[in-house]
C-alpha cells in the first residue's frame, strides 16, 4: 500500500507543478496533459544517483525527453525545464517524497524555476546586471538558462538559501511581508 500512496503523492505533485499557469501560451494544446503524465511517471530516484555533475546530466537528459514529447508546436526547452524544475522543487518540499528518494541531498543542486517574474527579480540583483535580456520561456536556451542560474546562485548566497528557494521570494512578492497578519496570535 505504501508504494501506491507514494505514487498518488507524486501524481498530486505533478498535477500541481504542470498546470495552465505554469505552462500557459506554449503554442499547442496538450502540453499540460503530457507534462502531467510524464512527471507522474518519472522515476525520482534517477536524480539522486551520483554527484552534482551526474545530477545535472540527468536533469538535462530528462528535460530533452520531456521537451521532445510535447506537441510539435510547443517543443521548447524553456517550458520543459521550467515545469521539471517546479516538479523537482515541489517533490523536495513534499516530506514523504523527499524522504523516500533522498531528495534533500539535491537541495543545493536544484535550479530555481525560471519565468518572467524570477528573471525580472534576478535582473534587479547585483549578480544579474550582466544577464542577457529575458527572452521569454518559449525562447529560453540552455546557455541563457545557465547564465540566469549562475546569477541565482549568487543571489541565493546573499539570502543564505538554496537557489531553488529563490522562487519563494521572487514569485508574486509582497510589497511588505511584515504587514501579513499572523493567524496564531
Amino acid at each position: 500500500m505504501r508504494k501506491k500512496l507514494l505514487s498518488a503523492m507524486q501524481r498530486h505533485v505533478a498535477q500541481l507543478a504542470a498546470n495552465g499557469s505554469s505552462l500557459r501560451n506554449q503554442g499547442a494544446a496538450g502540453v499540460v496533459a503530457f507534462a502531467r503524465d510524464f512527471l507522474e511517471a518519472v522515476e525520482l530516484g534517477r536524480f539522486v544517483r551520483g554527484d552534482e555533475q551526474a545530477f545535472k546530466s540527468e536533469l538535462d537528459r530528462v528535460t530533452e525527453i520531456l521537451c521532445g514529447g510535447f506537441p510539435e508546436k510547443a517543443r521548447n526547452w524553456g517550458a520543459a525545464r521550467k515545469v521539471l524544475n517546479l516538479f523537482l522543487r515541489d517533490c523536495l518540499y513534499h516530506s514523504y517524497l523527499a524522504e523516500k528518494y533522498g531528495l534533500d541531498r539535491l537541495r543545493e543542486w536544484l535550479e530555481v524555476p525560471l519565468d518572467s517574474q524570477v528573471a525580472e527579480a534576478l535582473l534587479g540583483e547585483s549578480s544579474g546586471h550582466a544577464l542577457p535580456v529575458w527572452p521569454g520561456i518559449k525562447h529560453l536556451t540552455p546557455s541563457q538558462s545557465a547564465q540566469y542560474q549562475k546569477a541565482a546562485v549568487s543571489a541565493a548566497e546573499v539570502l543564505q538559501v538554496a537557489r531553488v528557494d529563490l522562487d519563494l521570494w521572487y514569485w508574486r512578492p509582497r510589497a511588505d511581508s511584515a504587514s501579513v497578519k499572523r493567524l496564531d496570535k
